[in-house]
Parts: C-alpha cells; sequence; structure tokens
C-alpha cells in the first residue's frame, strides 16, 4: 500500500490524536484490533466475477463492536445529531446524509464525537483493504479519495432503481446496519443487461435504467453486519440497485456507503 502522507496520514492522525482522550466505555480499547478482523474478514474473501468485480463480506466487524454502532444509531439524540449535520441532497431519500470524514474539533471530547472518529478510523480503513481487493494491489495516493458517509432512508418502503455511479468513484461499498436480519429480501442486487441490449452509460454522470432492461444476477441479503462492494469502471460499470419493494419494511433502512474516487472529482451520492 502507497499512501503516506497526504489526505490518509491525515485523517489517521486527526483520529489517533484523539485516542489518548476517549472518555466513553463505548469505545473499544483497540480500534486497530477492530480494523484488523474487519480486514482478515476481507482478504479471505473471494471476489465475485459477475460482469464487474464484487466482494460479499458477512459477520464483516466483531460482533460486539457492530452491537455498539446498532446501539449508537438507535439512540435518539444521536440519531437527531446525525440528522441536523446533513450533507445536501437533493433527492431528500435521506433522514440522515452524515459525513464520518468531516472535520471535528480536536478539542471536542464528547461521546459522540469519540465514537464516531473511531467509526470513522475504522471504515477510513476497511476502504482502503476494500479498493487493494478489487485492484489487486497497493493504492497510490492520487487514485484514492475516501469518502464514508453514514445514511438512513426516510422510508421503510425504499428502493433505488437500476444504476451506475461515474466512473471516477472507483470503488463504492455498502455495510448494512440493521437491528434484524426480517428485512433480508431487501439488499442490494448487481444488475446485467438483457440480451441484446446495450444500455448508454455516460462515465462523466449518474446512470439511472429501467428494470426491464436488465436481470438480477446476484443479491447481498439486507442482515445484520454484512458488507457488499464492488468495483466500478468506464468499461466495466458496476450496475446496481435494489428491488421494488412489496410491502413495507419492519425498519427503515441503514447503512454506511462508503469507496474511494479518483484524483479531486466531485461529489458522491448512493
Amino acid at each position: 500500500m502507497r499512501i503516506e502522507g497526504g489526505l490518509i496520514s491525515t485523517v489517521f492522525g486527526r483520529v489517533q490524536s484523539l485516542m489518548g482522550c476517549r472518555g466513553w466505555q463505548s469505545i473499544p480499547d483497540d480500534w486497530d484490533q477492530i480494523a484488523e478482523y474487519a480486514l482478515i474478514r476481507i482478504n479471505d474473501t473471494a471476489v465475485l466475477e459477475l460482469g464487474f468485480k464484487v466482494i460479499h463480506v458477512q459477520n464483516i466487524l466483531p460482533g460486539n463492536f457492530y452491537r455498539k454502532i446498532v446501539s449508537f444509531m438507535n439512540t435518539k439524540s444521536n440519531f437527531r445529531y446525525l440528522s441536523k449535520n446533513y450533507i445536501s441532497d437533493t433527492r431528500k431519500t435521506n433522514d440522515v446524509f452524515f459525513d464520518l470524514n468531516r472535520e471535528y474539533d480536536p478539542s471536542d471530547n464528547d461521546q459522540r464525537s469519540n465514537f464516531l472518529h473511531c467509526l470513522n478510523y475504522i471504515t477510513l480503513k476497511i476502504n482502503i483493504a476494500i479498493f487493494e481487493k478489487l485492484y489487486n494491489g497497493g493504492v497510490e495516493e492520487e487514485d484514492f479519495r475516501p469518502f464514508q458517509q453514514i445514511l438512513c432512508t426516510a422510508r421503510n418502503d425504499f428502493s433505488i432503481e437500476v444504476h451506475a455511479h461515474p466512473a471516477v468513484e472507483r470503488t463504492n461499498a455498502l455495510l448494512y446496519l440493521p437491528t434484524t436480519d426480517r428485512d433480508w429480501r431487501e439488499g442490494s442486487v448487481v444488475y446485467l443487461p438483457k440480451r441484446g441490449m446495450d444500455p448508454h452509460y455516460d462515465p462523466k454522470q449518474y446512470n439511472s435504467y429501467s428494470y426491464g432492461d436488465f436481470e438480477e444476477v446476484y443479491k447481498a441479503s439486507y442482515v445484520p453486519n454484512t458488507l457488499v462492494a464492488w468495483r466500478n469502471s468506464a468499461d466495466s460499470p458496476a450496475f446496481h440497485g435494489s428491488g421494488v419493494v412489496e410491502s413495507p419494511m419492519w425498519e427503515k433502512k441503514r447503512y454506511i456507503f462508503f469507496g474511494a474516487l479518483s484524483g479531486n472529482e466531485g461529489a458522491v451520492r448512493p
């Protein structure tokens, strides 16, 4: 991995500076141990060739830490905080759209900020490992501009059409955060064009398509502590989405959406 200095070191340094002043009992003593657990799970998972490269990792985090994330999200004051600090979203499909990689005040030692620092640190390491897995090797800093975002949908019947992100988004990933597996049917779906269909893909923008032109080739069930990630490129766009929800879900979807952009290109959307 070749990402010394620059943005990655800045993020790690920002988080490491707080490691001596953590004040909440629910924050683990060894963040790197949790990250290492996740990295081993990613390393042991086979890459699926589904028209583009995909990994589907179950039990990505230690169970006790996953439960702390869910507990954090279920705390009303935390949810209100995440909702208030909202990334711009013209579609307004989410109650929460929170940038984990945002600037924090180094003097802010409250429980909430400490936990979010911890989560950002761990998901950044996972982000790097995903990139390395899907690109078979090291990460050049100019090709790795990471993002990590917490999203909670505004509706419990949310679905998203078949789509593909701009090619600047070289990897995308979703870490599911449900409380139970009751909504397992509503996971992310990998699609490929039906025989004879040749959908236009514009690598410079978000592309949306009709369900009728695609067939489902893989689904990553929406169950706790599960990660699905894919490689995206102009030559092999990652067509994905979620099927139409037939009946309201038991709870609204919650997940961490993250990945990497190349260069200094701009905003992403799930």
